[in-house]
């Protein structure tokens, strides 16, 4: 009777255990819904534990899959256990999901299983957490469990007790703002907010912005009353998001002047000096580092000088372009031929040079005097009024040519190449922590990195900056997000000083906010950057930089341009054309003296060979 009555209450109690493992399993089902709704969307479920279990204990997971698994469930289930090999979720599921974890109540394994799964979450320990535990383990090992999650920054975590969950319908959690504590909560209807919103308050704390005058992305200012504010175009997101969740924004390096390479301010984020990057960052595989979602590009290219006008003695030449010499040439043999072929009909001795080149006729058409004949026929009349003709139109569109240059000046063609800059003279400057940038191994610049060896390597970023700012035309400039303020304010010049080169050693590269790994911050940064492009606020913010930039008195409108008079060509503009005439005329002097020489040979040289 008495082993009837212990094998009856046995039942009961397993009875039991199952029913509240079912429920158990539908009421993570309800958060999984209230949560998907609420904040991110809930792609997939993962259920985790330990390898080892007991018998009873298998048979409630089992329970419990079972339940997660039902038809009633809309999202994926997946299970694993803490056996190896241990695959980080990053790189294969999307990171919207909620893990359920099944803890054992012992201390030593429970936290060596939180460690498996801090490996298996890597960057996304911020991700919905469930903690299950037994009934018989006491507050004060939720409230430790709960604080050593919380040191793996894992903040958005919850933990179940069946009886406590399903019977009395209460949970434990995290608050971290404004104190840290372990906090036990009662579901809400339909169990919303379940998990802890942290940062619909935070309360006033102090927000670390890693900040460096980096114009136009981020640059701190005083305000009216002399406290120091950021701005810029991404400066500014930092003060919506701060204004959204009641924080206050410190600058803990405010003080540093000039300028920091992003990866130096990455470099105090992720000592844990700082909380964000206040510049636009990019991902870097080899930092411990979160990052936000991306929400811009920027082209990194070469700001070149404007190519500068030609000499005046090169005009006599450049107006000969191919097709004018191609089509003179071709009028020359044509003119040559017809009119030696006049000649011959009339039966006059002709020779082969004339049908090629016929100098008189090379001079009609340069428009100067040619000789032809007094007499002559109808037809051949015809073709010398046509040189005549020829010429005036040839020295008229010369000489219109020639004055429309000196009235304005060609340029010489633009470099394309980084060897062309560089052999026009022109030094390209590169910060050194540039020069680091490109030691990634990132194929899409990787034909840049040879020509870094060339290049004038500059370790103050500031006295880049103040060279670029003063126009100085000796260097080429790297240039990403402040070109377009550089362009906006040569439109007040009187003609531009320097251009953007199509020669980008980075394009299109994806731009994100950097801070310290697994930050509790990251999602709701990702949420306020969606927010301020559907706004469109992004975009105003990047036109309002050239006012708010003239307003600090980083730029000015003063015309550092060089103004260009009417100079009238002089004498020195004909040097190459005297020294071609020089030379010709020394070749004549020789050719003469050559003729009196063989003309009088004979006298000569009598003496020197004797009298044959």
């Amino acid at each position: 009777m008495l082993a009837t009555f212990y094998n009856l209450t046995a039942l009961l109690r397993f009875c039991e255990a199952l029913t509240l493992t079912q429920d158990l399993a539908f009421m993570v089902q309800n958060i999984a819904e209230a949560a998907s709704q609420e904040q991110r969307h809930v792609h997939t479920i993962i259920y985790i534990s330990q390898q080892y279990r007991k018998g009873e204990e298998q048979f409630q997971a089992g329970t419990l899959l079972a339940g997660l698994h039902s038809s009633h469930n809309p999202w994926p289930m997946l299970s694993f256990n803490a056996a190896a090999p241990i695959r980080r979720f990053w790189d294969n599921f999307n990171n919207n999901y909620i893990v359920v974890a099944r803890l054992a109540g012992q201390r030593q394994a429970d936290v060596e299983f939180l460690q498996v799964l801090w490996q298996r979450l890597w960057q996304n320990t911020q991700s919905r957490i469930i903690l299950l535990l037994n009934d018989d383990v006491s507050a004060e090992y939720v409230a430790r469990i709960l604080n050593y999650c919380a040191t793996h920054n894992a903040m958005n975590v919850i933990a179940l007790r069946p009886k406590e969950a399903v019977v009395r319908r209460s949970y434990w959690t995290l608050s971290i703002f404004p104190v840290w504590q372990v906090v036990k909560r009662t579901f809400l209807t339909a169990y919303r907010r379940t998990f802890p919103q942290h940062l619909g308050n935070m309360h006033g704390q102090r927000l670390r912005i890693a900040t460096s005058n980096s114009y136009p992305q981020c640059y701190l200012m005083r305000d009216a009353h002399g406290n120091a504010v950021v701005s810029g175009h991404i400066g500014k997101i930092f003060v919506e998001y701060a204004r959204r969740h009641n924080a206050t924004l410190v600058y803990p390096f405010g003080e540093i002047q000039g300028s920091l390479f992003v990866d130096r301010l990455d470099d105090l984020v992720q000592n844990g000096s700082a909380d964000m990057n206040c510049q636009a960052a990019y991902e870097n595989p080899n930092r411990n580092l979160s990052y936000s979602r991306m929400f811009d590009s920027h082209h990194w290219c070469l700001m070149v000088p404007m190519e500068q006008p030609l000499p005046p003695a090169t005009y006599f030449f450049i107006i000969f372009d191919k097709a004018t010499l191609i089509m003179m040439l071709f009028g020359l043999l044509a003119l040559s031929f017809t009119l030696t072929l006049t000649f011959y009909l009339q039966g006059a001795a002709i020779s082969f040079a004339d049908l090629i080149f016929n100098a008189p006729i090379l001079q009609g058409l340069l428009g100067q005097t040619f000789w032809m004949e007094s007499r002559t026929l109808a037809a051949r009349s015809a073709i010398y009024a046509g040189i005549s003709v020829a010429g005036i139109i040839f020295s008229t569109t010369y000489g219109t040519y020639l004055q429309s240059f000196n009235m304005r000046a060609p340029i010489e063609a633009p470099a394309e190449t980084i060897p062309e800059l560089l052999a026009r003279g022109l030094k390209i400057l590169i910060h050194s922590d540039e020069v680091k940038l490109f030691q990634l191994p990132v194929e899409g610049y990787q034909w840049f990195v040879p020509f870094i060896k060339q290049m004038t390597v500059v370790e103050n970023r500031s006295e880049i900056e103040q060279l670029r700012n003063a126009f100085d035309t000796r260097y080429v400039y790297q240039v990403t997000s402040i070109w377009p303020i550089i362009e906006e304010q040569q439109k007040f010049f009187a003609r531009p000083i320097f251009r953007l080169s199509n020669i980008c050693p980075v394009t299109r590269w994806p731009m994100v906010i950097s801070f310290s790994e697994n930050s509790v911050h990251r999602w709701a940064i990702n949420a306020l950057l969606g927010d301020l492009q559907a706004a469109g606020l992004l975009a105003y913010w990047k036109r309002h930089a050239f006012i708010e930039m003239l307003q600090l008195d980083q730029i000015n409108l003063l015309d550092k341009s060089e103004k260009t008079d009417f100079v009238p060509m002089k004498l020195e503009a004909l040097y190459i054309v005297l020294s071609g005439l020089a030379v010709l005329e020394l070749l004549a002097v020789a050719c003469l003296l050559l003729e009196l020489v063989w003309a009088k040979r004979s006298v000569i040289f009598r003496p020197i060979f004797g009298q044959n």
